[in-house]
């Protein structure tokens, strides 16, 4: 495991130097609008998808460090959709810190104008311009890749993926993301989630790995046994990941998450851990006959609510409990089951850890080269 995080650091960190020090968002004017396309690339993140392009690309024994523009073209890519996303999603905290649109309004709002309505429609407005700058930024980091020898015939089929392929699927995944929480629960299938994670999670992260290989093997062809082999392993990778991402957004630390627990769920998102909730919950309403009676039934005396928040005590009547819920029917998602879901996948952290080590198994002496470059 020390290996692993000692790789992660040292990879992340050629990143970093070359999003930090590239000057392409230089000439942007205003200020302030280069300064929100810097923000996101810039105050780090995991750095999970440009790594696993490289760990790709050096598990097929490519020199990882002219792929480094390829990684920071993901990461940027990474970034924009981040910048979109939490418009649309309308969060105020990216990791830690005001969100794009979110500092950008309040920078309009002490400097520009005292309308508050003014203000955050700036925001929203230099934001979105923010990711649309972002994603050329990526495409510029891409087509640098001649810079570093590699053939212009790969450069070029690598840049037509992540306009053809990699912007129509991961923008369809977001689509869908936006579109499920108008559907009633119940007329949602199982399959529609997972296509939204395939396209909106799995999308970037399987370009990232076809990339790193296609970069090593100089070889264009994504339907190679290679290549439809990785994106096998991505789906099954983007699963896990957005299970772990729907967990923590549950039952982690928000400081270390980066965002309001449960915003998912504030916002009627169709996750799997709540699709799989309510499918328990169905279960034992139709034992019961009551849907508060069945929640009311996984509760022992002294257990606080997970939904209201009071003491149950076993004279209280499954009525008198019905009404406690009343005014808050929509929060009724049986948080017991969900950690009951979360205690059976206890090890979904550690399965998606090894995961990520099994791309990088190499002999000692690789590794060791690795951490002398």
């Amino acid at each position: 495991m020390t290996d692993l995080k000692h790789e992660i650091k040292f990879l992340a960190e050629q990143v970093s130097d070359l999003i930090n020090n590239d000057s392409f968002p230089s000439t942007i004017r205003p200020i302030e609008l280069r300064d929100a396309v810097r923000a996101y690339p810039s105050c780090g993140g995991k750095r999970l998808r440009p790594i696993m392009l490289l760990w790709t690309c050096g598990m097929f024994d490519g020199d990882i460090t002219r792929a480094i523009p390829a990684a920071a073209a993901v990461e940027v890519f990474h970034n924009w959709t981040l910048v979109h996303d939490d418009i649309i999603d309308d969060d105020t905290v990216r990791r830690g810190k005001p969100t794009s649109h979110v500092a950008l309004a309040n920078y309009a709002e002490n400097i520009l104008t005292d309308n508050e309505d003014i203000a955050e429609k700036f925001g929203r407005d230099l934001a979105i311009l923010a990711g649309d700058i972002q994603q050329a930024w990526s495409m510029d980091l891409i087509l640098r890749l001649t810079d570093s020898g590699y053939d212009p015939k790969l450069v070029i089929a690598l840049a037509k993926r992540m306009v053809q392929t990699l912007n129509r699927d991961l923008i369809s995944g977001e689509a869908i993301d936006v579109e499920l929480p108008l559907h009633k629960l119940e007329t949602i299938q199982k399959s529609d989630i997972l296509r939204m994670i395939s396209g909106k999670t799995s999308a970037l992260l399987k370009y990232a790995m076809q990339c790193g290989a296609a970069i090593a093997l100089n070889d264009t062809d994504f339907n190679s046994p290679v290549q439809l082999t990785i994106s096998d392993f991505i789906e099954k990778l983007g699963l896990a990941y957005q299970l772990q991402d729907d967990l923590l957004g549950i039952y982690g630390d928000a400081e270390q998450f980066g965002k309001p627990l449960c915003s998912d769920m504030r916002e009627g998102k169709p996750t799997l851990l709540l699709y799989e909730a309510k499918k328990r919950l169905e279960k034992l309403k139709q034992s019961t006959g009551d849907f508060a009676k069945a929640l009311r039934h996984n509760l022992s005396a002294g257990d606080v609510c997970p939904v209201c928040g009071q003491k149950v005590n076993d004279n209280i009547k499954d009525e008198e409990f019905a009404k406690m819920l009343e005014p808050f029917e929509n929060e009724l998602l049986a948080k017991e089951e969900i950690k009951k879901k979360a205690e059976k996948s206890k090890n979904d952290k550690q399965t998606f850890v090894n995961a990520l080590d099994m791309t990088i198994k190499k002999d000692e002496n690789e590794l060791t080269d690795l951490q002398n470059i």
